[in-house]
């Protein structure tokens, strides 16, 4: 039997040589923490792939340390997460960083949610200012197609203009008159929140 330091026959092990344990007392096997390496000993993963867990060989991991994913055989951080030192696990970079999609460390954010971009400085996501009256962020890349309005503000179907919700109980600028709350006409304040 390989790896069988001693037996009680040619079909039964009783121990094993170090590095190997024994299975269902007649095998001798590394654990799926390690594998067989060039010295014909188990290694154990982790110090062949770092942040492996259990591996068939050393360049092929088939589990990692919660937070990492198997890209290639290898540990690595997901997309949306960077490798924190301090902790030796992966973070999502909007943990780190407000409004970020990707990154590749908690001050270096590489794409940022829709309405947001990177600041070539500072290298943080900020919001896309709009040439658009009472639009909150534009779309990426364009200042002029709108994505979210301001409270009390609704989207035109084109994208390109925000408008007064009449009925509301808001009043929120010039055009509106009054608001009560519905666009019933002949209540005091008509359909189009006028008096």
């Amino acid at each position: 039997m390989p790896y069988c330091y001693s037996c009680s026959s040619s079909s039964n092990c009783t121990s094993c040589y170090p590095t190997f344990d024994l299975f269902n007392g007649s095998s001798c096997n590394c654990n799926a923490t390690s594998f067989i390496n060039n010295s014909g000993l188990c290694e154990l993963c982790s110090t062949a792939i770092n942040y492996c867990t259990a591996c068939t060989s050393s360049s092929a991991c088939t589990s990692c340390l919660a937070t990492f994913t198997i890209i290639s055989g290898t540990c690595q951080c997901s997309s949306g997460y960077y490798f924190d030192s301090n902790s030796t696990s992966c973070l999502s970079c909007p943990s780190a960083i407000s409004e970020c999609v990707t990154c590749s460390s908690s001050t270096l954010c590489l794409t940022c949610q829709s309405g947001y971009q990177i600041n070539s400085t500072t290298h943080i996501c900020d919001l896309i200012l709009c040439i658009i009256s009472n639009c909150y962020a534009c779309i990426t890349g364009n200042y002029s197609v709108c994505q979210f309005c301001n409270s009390g503000y609704s989207l035109a179907s084109s994208n390109t203009s925000c408008h007064v919700v009449c009925g509301d109980y808001e009043l929120y600028n010039l055009t509106e008159q009054c608001d009560d709350g519905n666009v019933l006409s002949g209540d005091g304040c008509s359909s189009t929140c006028q008096i």
